[in-house]
């Protein structure tokens, strides 16, 4: 599942009612986002005109001499080969939502050997 998959379905799936807890419960996150008042909340979002976006973009390219790609990125270049690395010398395990920590906690300490 993709990240673009994964942020829709979160936003239009049904959270279980919990009488307990503070916060809106037994609804769809998307719905409550898009109609706050109906849970007594509040809009605080921020419209952000694309061009102001656009403009910002071009200041980070100009400014940098970096691609918006090499602005955001967030670990070093050779991190991806090192961690693939890694996930192969522990046999390659399925990474799942119950399989994720595990896995990390076996390829964290290699990736840093393998510098």
């Amino acid at each position: 599942m993709n990240y673009r998959s994964l942020k829709t379905w979160w936003n239009h799936h049904r959270v279980r009612s919990q009488s307990a807890k503070l916060m809106p419960s037994g609804h769809v996150p998307g719905y409550a986002f898009d109609h706050p008042a109906e849970f007594d909340g509040m809009d605080c979002r921020i419209s952000i005109p694309k061009e102001a976006v656009t403009r910002l973009r071009g200041f980070l390219e100009e400014d940098t001499q970096l691609s918006r790609e090499e602005c955001f990125r967030w670990y070093p270049d050779d991190f991806s080969q090192r961690a693939l690395s890694a996930w192969e010398s522990v046999g390659s395990p399925k990474v799942d939502l119950s399989s994720a920590w595990d896995v990390f906690i076996q390829i964290a300490p290699l990736v840093t050997l393998i510098l």
